[in-house]
């Protein structure tokens, strides 16, 4: 969805052709840690296990149209 002026308004199905995106890395880290429990009740098992997944940051720097 793409509003130049904001009086007209264009939406893609699923893209929008002529529009670029240009954006800015900032870097990439480690998240949260997500605990994940596998439990299955009255047979003995159990399985425990974690991982951070790695997050990545972008900065949007400009939104246009070209025609």
């Amino acid at each position: 969805m793409f509003a130049e002026d904001g009086s007209t308004v264009s939406v893609g199905t699923p893209l929008l052709s002529g529009v670029t995106v240009t954006a800015e890395n900032l870097g990439t880290a480690k998240g949260d840690k997500i605990r994940v429990l596998k439990f299955k009740r009255k047979n003995r098992y159990e399985r425990n296990f974690g991982f951070r997944p790695v997050q990545t940051t972008l900065t949007i720097k400009e939104i246009a149209l070209h025609a």
